[in-house]
């Protein structure tokens, strides 16, 4: 029979585990995130795939209706001002979660950084650069037909990946997989456009 310690643990939940043998200098127990993570952690394996993909469709849900309100808006054209504005949102709250402040915060900007500090910036410019793009695109297609067309980046990011030299070879069944996706992707813009037309 399996036990819950069987089970793969959460990244928090090996961070916890970890620095309760090792030295106590990061609070982990600080923070709502790892308060969270660690209730979640309590819950069957089920349940938790099925909370954190709830969270998922919820949040890309609330920012998918704003974004589109915000587009409606009548003589707004501010689309990549709006992909600039994500992406420094996204910076400003990881700030604040690797800082050391109360309730928000894990510590994690105390220990030492695994990645060096120059891949940050291409990967921060692709960044800026695709949600830019995306909200600019708007100007020229209806919102869903963008929500499903980035849904599309799943082919290129596997042949980049094989490009690059990805020790990860795909199976068969994933890049079928990504071509039926792709594949419902191109008849759905097919739909739209007859139906624009």
């Amino acid at each position: 029979m399996t036990t819950a310690d069987d089970c793969p643990s959460t990244p928090s939940k090996s961070r916890n585990m970890s620095s309760a043998t090792t030295s106590s200098t990061f609070n982990t127990n600080a923070n709502i995130g790892t308060y969270l993570s660690n209730k979640l952690d309590l819950l069957p394996r089920s349940a938790q795939f099925i909370t954190l993909a709830s969270c998922v469709f919820f949040f890309f849900g609330i920012h998918n209706v704003l974004q589109e309100a915000m587009i409606n808006t009548d003589g707004f054209t501010f689309g990549v001002m709006l992909g600039w504005m994500e992406v420094l949102g996204v910076t400003l709250c990881s700030g604040m979660e690797r800082s050391s402040l109360p309730l928000i915060g894990n510590g994690e900007g105390r220990r030492p950084r695994l990645a060096p500090l120059v891949a940050y910036p291409p990967l921060t410019f692709c960044l800026l650069t695709s949600s830019s793009l995306a909200s600019w695109s708007l100007n020229y297609i209806n919102f869903p037909t963008k929500v499903v067309f980035r849904s599309c980046k799943l082919l290129p990011t596997m042949i980049l990946a094989v490009i690059m030299g990805n020790a990860k070879r795909f199976s068969m069944m994933e890049v079928g997989s990504a071509i039926a996706v792709c594949a419902g992707l191109i008849t759905f813009a097919v739909g739209d456009w007859s139906l624009s037309t």
